[in-house]
């Protein structure tokens, strides 16, 4: 009986033998709750039911999430990646919901060079810090150089949850600053404060649950690995500030424990499986073809913690060796623009040793035009040319590209594409013909 696939002693002996192998699994977690409580000693607190889901949580990251149905890995190379995004999950969900406490809120850093999720950005810093509705905040700062600066209030249906809905954003150009450059704003689900002190308000929802801070940056050195860049920004409590804290109870660890867990489920084995025809329009599902950029939106399919500011453009790549991709494009008007290469699981390459991202400073076919026409190459190899800048791709076989247009203005064309075959040698290279100009 070969039906579904299934060896000789068929569908329903398979079915039982699946079954019998859940129930025994579970007989043998009763066994080590029995021994772990009776010959060693460990009671069984809240907190340790909650680690033991925490643990649970990672072992379904890898019999799940990483699964060939969730992730068509091309490679074991790549499929090992998902254990690095494994571990940024649990430290970054660690520093924000473990160690961290609405009542005495903390800015910590999002993404480093060397802990990436949900798509960094090597030219930008991104804090974050976990709210909640029943506290009245206030974030202070001054610009530091950024070309662009923001904060985005999302809401959440559960602490440590996927971020469910903007409930407020405001970028630089609406934030009222002193005349020294210092700026703050008040954040509470309360009407706005009358007082003329308070200029810069956002009203938060009573699911309020994160608030992310946005610093974009055009240096020739990319911002994240540039140690000379630092942001100015700040939060606390708006009207006093809470009581000095109290070592954790049990109660308090399950319930940071599960935050941990929910914020590890979200973003991996809790996140839907991806359905290419509810792709955002941006994004491109033909190989080597970049979308048409769009302003991201949380109501509608884009997903993830994008912001309104922003407009996207993105597609797979696959390269075989020695083959390029050549990619030509006008960029909008924008404050800042960049383009950016991921792996599947939405990390960057890594920035520390390899030019895997782009900004206008450092596009040098670009000709100093910050709106001009570029020329980039995705290559293993460096072709060297005066006029063409190079994304490197180094043994890579494929990924994502990924384009950022922060507040642009006017009609936005997709980058054109052609894939080189590898025995074309560099001088006969035919480039594809440029987007149209606008209007």
């Amino acid at each position: 009986n070969l039906q579904w696939g299934l060896p000789w002693w068929g569908q329903d002996h398979y079915i039982l033998l699946c079954v019998g192998n859940v129930v025994l699994h579970g007989i043998f977690n009763l066994g080590v709750e029995n021994v772990a409580s009776r010959i060693l000693g460990l009671p069984e607190t809240e907190a340790r039911v909650a680690f033991h889901e925490l643990v649970d949580t990672l072992v379904s990251f890898d019999t799940t999430y990483m699964s060939p149905q969730r992730q068509p890995m091309q490679s074991n190379d790549e499929l090992a990646e998902g254990y690095r995004l494994a571990l940024a999950l649990l430290s970054i969900g660690t520093d924000f919901y473990m160690e961290q406490d609405p009542a005495h809120p903390e800015f910590k850093q999002l993404v480093t060079p060397s802990r990436k999720i949900m798509g960094d950005n090597p030219d930008a810093l991104y804090y974050f810090v976990p709210i909640s509705p029943s506290f009245d905040y206030i974030i202070r700062g001054a610009r530091a150089g950024e070309v662009y600066l923001s904060l985005t209030v999302y809401g959440g249906l559960a602490q440590g949850g996927f971020a469910s809905s903007v409930d407020a954003d405001l970028n630089f150009k609406n934030i009222t600053f002193a005349e020294d450059g210092t700026f703050e704003v008040f954040i509470s689900t309360k009407p706005r404060p009358a007082d003329n002190f308070r200029s810069n308000w956002m009203q938060m929802s009573n699911s309020a649950a994160s608030i992310v801070t946005r610093h974009c940056f055009e240096h020739p050195l990319s911002a994240a690995v540039d140690p000379s860049v630092r942001v100015n920004v700040s939060i606390s409590l708006a009207e006093s500030h809470a009581p000095p804290s109290s070592p954790l109870a049990d109660s308090e660890v399950a319930s940071r424990l599960r935050a941990v867990k929910h914020f590890v489920d979200a973003h991996s084995t809790g996140m839907p499986p991806q359905d290419p025809t509810k792709a955002p329009g941006w994004f491109s599902m033909q190989l080597n073809t970049i979308g048409k950029p769009a302003v991201w939106a949380s109501d509608k399919q884009d997903g993830g913690m994008g912001a309104v500011d922003i407009a996207y453009a993105a597609g797979y790549f696959r390269l075989e060796r020695g083959e390029v991709l050549l990619m030509r494009g006008r960029l909008p008007s924008c404050v800042f623009g960049n383009v950016v290469l991921w792996n599947r699981l939405l990390q960057t390459f890594d920035y520390r040793s390899r030019q895997i991202s782009l900004n206008r400073k450092q596009m040098k076919s670009l000709n100093g035009d910050m709106f001009g026409e570029f020329k980039i190459a995705l290559s293993a190899a460096d072709p060297q040319l005066s006029d063409v800048d190079r994304l490197d791709a180094g043994d890579r076989k494929g990924g994502i590209i990924f384009w950022r247009f922060v507040l642009p203005e006017g009609e936005m064309f997709a980058p054109t594409t052609k894939l080189v075959p590898a025995e074309v040698p560099l001088e006969q290279w035919i480039w594809p013909d440029a987007p149209p100009r606008e209007g």
